[in-house]
């Protein structure tokens, strides 16, 4: 005996499954899968939003025996407000390595919370530097252009002096 399956679904195929003749089919969904991306980029043509959750399981699923006669009609007048099959429970048990999962997120979140502080106390620094070197410059007779944002972020890669001095080569 050999075992078949078969892509697609018709009456067909849920004969053959119910006889016993076929293993398996193939649902692509080809009513979800061809009306939600017309529904939706018609949605998106009028109001200009979008789906924040970009997955949409429309198909394919293995079909291993044929629909009941309330699902047949169901599908037959495409969808319009059907009964509903029980939910699957897809909470799955916490595992070990789930939980270690948690862990090495919860290492990696520390160790980026650590590196911005990190970042900001050195650049609050470099402009505390930044500042202390004009207000020395200015009490010592010399004029400073007023600091823009662009010179504190180049207070990060150079010295004060270097900054002041090129902001008086610009102005």
């Amino acid at each position: 005996k050999v075992l078949l399956g078969a892509f697609d679904t018709n009456d067909q195929l849920f004969e053959a499954l119910e006889v016993g003749d076929m293993l398996f089919g193939i649902d692509q969904g080809p009513y979800l899968q061809g009306y939600l991306p017309v529904a939706l980029l018609i949605w998106y043509a009028y109001t200009n939003q979008q789906l924040s959750n970009h997955l949409i399981e429309s198909g394919p699923a293995f079909v291993t025996n044929a629909p009941s006669a309330e699902e047949s009609a169901c599908q037959a007048s495409h969808f319009p407000v059907c009964a509903r099959p029980e939910p699957i429970d897809t909470t799955l048990p916490q595992s070990k390595s789930t939980e270690v999962q948690n862990q090495g997120a919860i290492i990696a979140i520390s160790v980026v919370i650590v590196v911005l502080a990190f970042a900001i106390t050195f650049l609050a620094y470099r402009i505390h530097q930044l500042n202390r070197y004009v207000r020395q410059t200015r009490d010592s007779g010399q004029e400073v252009p007023k600091i823009t944002a662009g010179s504190y972020f180049a207070a990060m890669t150079q010295s004060p002096e270097e900054v002041v001095q090129r902001m008086n080569s610009v102005n």
